[in-house]
C-alpha cells in the first residue's frame, strides 16, 4: 500500500492523494472510465464506503468516522481498494460490467489477491473485527447528534442530496465560517472547534445546532443546496460564533452584528427564515418520500 502522504489532516485533499497512490501502485492496469471523485461521506456503523455513477462521474465516498485519526491508514485504503475493484468491474466507472452482482462468488477476494491487496485486507478486516464496535460505540454521542440513520433509502436519499453538483461542500461550509470569524473578531475561538451538516430528519425543523460535548455547529443539511441563500449561512453561523463566545442575549446578538456590519444579512436571513425556510424544507428535503 502507499506511503501516508505528508498532510496528516484527513479531508478530500488527503483522500484523493491516498486513492492517486493505490491506482498508481496496485490499479494501473485498469482502463479510464469515468472520473473519479472521492470525499467523506455520511456516519454509519455499517458502511465504509461507496461508489456511484452520476452525470458521467463516478463517486467515492467514505465514511465520515475515517477522519477520525484513531482509523488507522490502512483500513482506509483497504476500502478505497475495494470501491476501486467495483469501479475495475464496472460498476460506478461507465466501464463494460464483468459480473452481474459486485460482490458474486467472492470476487472483491480474488482481485484482491490478484493486485497483491489480500494481505491489507485481512489486516484490516482483523482490526474492524477487533476495534470497529468498540469504536463506533465510542462515537455513538457525536453520532447520535447528526440524525443519522442506518436505513439505506435514508442513508442513500442524504448521500445523493450531498454529492448533487449543486451543492455547498464541507469545504466551502469551513471557509464561510472562518470569514465569519474574521469578520466577527473571533479567529481562534475555542468554544467552536468544528462546523458541519446535519443530515436531518423531517422532524427537524431549526436551521442550525451547537453540541457542547463535540464543540460542533451543525447547519441543516438543506442549507447546502445552493438555492438556500448565503446569508442564511452566515446568519446562522455568526449567531452561533457571538452566543459562544461573547453573549446568549438575542439583544446583545443582534448589537454586535450591527457594529460588524452584518445588519443587512441578518434581515435577509430571518426574513428568508419567516417567509420561505417551511416551504424550501417542505419542497426539498430528501427525506419527503419515505
Amino acid at each position: 500500500m502507499p506511503d501516508s502522504p505528508t498532510n496528516r489532516f484527513r479531508d478530500a485533499a488527503w483522500l484523493q492523494n491516498r486513492i492517486d497512490l493505490i491506482i498508481k501502485n496496485h490499479f494501473s492496469d485498469v482502463a479510464q472510465g469515468y472520473p473519479i471523485t472521492v470525499s467523506f461521506g455520511i456516519r454509519a456503523q455499517y458502511r465504509f464506503g461507496t461508489i456511484s455513477a452520476k452525470g458521467g462521474k463516478c463517486f467515492i465516498r467514505m465514511n465520515y468516522l475515517f477522519t477520525d485519526p484513531e482509523v488507522p491508514d490502512f483500513v482506509i485504503d483497504e476500502t478505497l481498494a475495494h470501491e476501486l475493484v467495483h469501479y475495475a468491474h464496472g460498476f460506478g466507472s461507465g466501464l463494460p460490467r464483468l459480473y452481474e452482482h459486485p460482490h458474486q462468488g467472492g470476487v472483491i477476494d480474488i482481485e484482491f489477491a490478484k493486485r497483491g491487496l489480500l494481505g491489507v485486507h485481512h489486516q484490516a478486516e482483523e482490526w474492524r473485527k477487533r476495534n470497529w464496535e468498540t469504536f463506533y460505540k465510542s462515537r455513538r454521542g457525536v453520532v447520535a447528534e447528526t440524525p443519522d440513520s442506518l436505513d439505506d433509502s435514508v442513508v442513500n436519499r442524504w448521500d445523493d442530496f450531498m454529492n448533487h453538483p449543486n451543492r455547498r461542500t464541507d469545504d466551502e461550509l469551513l471557509a464561510l465560517f472562518q470569514d465569519v470569524q474574521r469578520r466577527l473578531g473571533f479567529p481562534d475561538t475555542l468554544e467552536i472547534q468544528k462546523v458541519e451538516w446535519i443530515l436531518a430528519t423531517t422532524r427537524q425543523k431549526t436551521l442550525s445546532y451547537y453540541y457542547p460535548r463535540s464543540k460542533a455547529v451543525r447547519l441543516h443539511g438543506l442549507l447546502a443546496d445552493r438555492r438556500a441563500p448565503e446569508s442564511a449561512l452566515i446568519f446562522e453561523l455568526a449567531y452561533w460564533i457571538i452566543r459562544r463566545n461573547h453573549s446568549g442575549q438575542w439583544e446583545r446578538i443582534q448589537a454586535v452584528m450591527t457594529q460588524k456590519g452584518l445588519k443587512k444579512t441578518a434581515e435577509e436571513a430571518l426574513a428568508w427564515r419567516e417567509k420561505s425556510w417551511d416551504r424550501f424544507r417542505n419542497q426539498y428535503h430528501p427525506l419527503n418520500e419515505l
